[in-house]
């Protein structure tokens, strides 16, 4: 049991990871459209943030 736990979290940590390298991506795209869109790139960078703070209590907690 406590081995599928740990598959679990585990799993979750990947998912978040990858999810995190994403918005990375994403947002260094937005970069370049930042002139046309501002607003959107405000509001993007805001929910990367939000996800990059619960990584990272996500992260403490677990590992």
């Amino acid at each position: 049991m406590e081995r599928l736990r740990n598959l679990f979290i585990f799993k979750l940590f990947l998912a978040n990871w990858s999810l995190l390298n994403c918005l990375n991506r994403l947002s260094s795209f937005l970069l370049i459209i930042n002139s046309s869109f501002p607003n959107v790139f405000v509001c993007f960078n805001f929910l990367t943030v939000l996800i990059k703070h619960n990584f990272s209590i996500f992260y403490c907690l677990f590992v």
